[in-house]
């Protein structure tokens, strides 16, 4: 008989098959709409909050240490907004007998990638189908970023670029910050995620606003994607004919502390393990600039490229899972 009480640290196997239970249900959820639209509430009550902040606090008639400031502040109170309710969540699941089911639920609107292997399967049947005008407005939709290039093989880019840097942010911090702090971690992590999603952009709107959660979001995505791009170098040499020294170099601390290095080592670790030559940039906006581009190999991206870009994703998701269930499995013998 478990006692499902959440532990902050792994002191019990019950938290490992909760956080196992809950990704397992979450991909099996996530082909139904109806669930679909569940597990958005969370985001959009933390996107409204950042755009009520965004309204009121960012004047564009206020300098920029002002907004800088108001920023931070935003920041903070949206935060401690999340922690403290599933601070709350988490003691009266300790506290009141079968009150874990509602962190367990939790757990799993929390947890996961939201179908994104399917999404990028749609993307790559529309390139094959030379739909580029589909392809961008599902990118557009996918990245929040807007696109115009009718590129294929940019395009193509772009959609792994895509993969890489979700690897790290929706797969590996999620179930770090959860093992490590418990409930109230994981929710922390995925309000800095959704609040730099709206407000992490480096234009002159968002620069003194935005400052304070770029920096967090590089903070709390340093440890999951050195971790991140440790394992696609494992399961790389396990898909990819062309590890070797290339893989090898993703594994070195490159530009430690430069632009979006948390999301760059994801990259490299990609190109390599692929044969690729993706850019630099996650939002890829200057694609002339050679400095920017990562990785060796074919800069001519195809779709049998996202092909085995999904296949790297979904066999180093499957290998976190191994490693929990070796988790569980090494705590009930012991």
């Amino acid at each position: 008989m478990f006692n499902f009480s959440i532990p902050y640290y792994i002191e019990t196997s019950d938290s490992l098959i909760l956080l196992l239970s809950a990704i397992i249900i979450e991909i099996a959820l996530n082909k139904l709409k109806f669930f679909i639209y569940i597990f958005e509430l969370p985001v959009r009550f933390i996107e409204y909050l950042t755009n009520w902040f965004d309204r009121k606090l960012n004047k564009q008639t206020r300098s920029h240490k002002d907004r800088a400031v108001r920023g931070f502040i935003s920041v903070l109170i949206i935060i401690s907004i999340s922690y403290v309710l599933t601070k709350y969540i988490s003691y009266l699941s300790q506290e009141i007998s079968l009150f874990w089911i509602f962190e367990f639920l939790l757990l799993i609107i929390l947890i996961g990638d939201k179908n994104l292997c399917a999404k990028i399967n749609e993307i790559a049947s529309a390139l094959q189908k030379q739909k580029a005008a589909l392809v961008i407005r599902k990118l557009n939709v996918l990245t929040s970023q807007n696109y115009k290039t009718e590129d294929h093989y940019t395009l193509a880019r772009i959609t792994i670029q895509k993969l890489a840097i979700s690897f790290p942010s929706l797969i590996i911090a999620p179930i770090f910050w959860y093992l490590i702090f418990g409930l109230p971690g994981l929710a922390s992590y995925k309000t800095i995620s959704i609040i730099y999603n709206k407000i992490g952009q480096k234009n002159r709107n968002y620069q003194g606003f935005g400052f304070s959660i770029i920096q967090l979001n590089k903070i709390f995505l340093f440890i999951p994607a050195v971790l991140g791009r440790g394992l696609i170098l494992i399961v790389g040499i396990f898909i990819s004919r062309t590890f070797e020294n290339n893989l090898l170099q993703s594994f070195m601390l490159k530009d430690l502390g430069s632009d979006d290095y948390q999301y760059k080592i994801s990259i490299l670790a990609f190109a390599n393990a692929l044969g690729l030559a993706l850019h630099g940039s996650p939002i890829n906006k200057n694609l002339s600039d050679i400095k920017n581009w990562l990785g060796e190999g074919r800069a001519k991206v195809v779709v049998s490229d996202i092909e085995n870009a999904v296949r790297l994703y979904k066999y180093s998701s499957l290998f976190v899972q191994i490693f929990l269930l070796y988790l569980i499995v090494l705590r009930l013998v012991t």
